[in-house]
């Protein structure tokens, strides 16, 4: 990772037993890290929009989408499962 973390968010878990722990964070390089707990300390950095720099980032309220937000006017709504853009 290149660019500086500017924003975490813990993903909220209704049963802990049931759903994996996962902390997601902004980068200014358009990118977003995400550690899962049971992946130890393996951290994944995925690239979304090399075009913006982001400065937020937070889940749903029922935890399927992250909404992160940068320099450009607009925000960015993501599928987690699928790390594929909805709106």
């Amino acid at each position: 990772m290149d660019m500086p973390l500017t924003s975490l968010t813990w993903k909220p878990s209704r049963d802990e037993s049931m759903d994996q722990q996962k902390l997601l964070g902004a980068c200014l390089d358009g990118s977003i890290i995400r550690w899962t707990s049971n992946q130890g300390s393996e951290v994944e950095h995925i690239m979304l929009n090399e075009n913006n720099k982001y400065h937020a980032i937070d889940y749903s309220g029922d935890c399927r989408r992250f909404v992160v937000a940068g320099t450009q006017p607009y925000i960015e709504i993501y599928d987690e499962d699928r790390m594929m853009k909805v709106q």
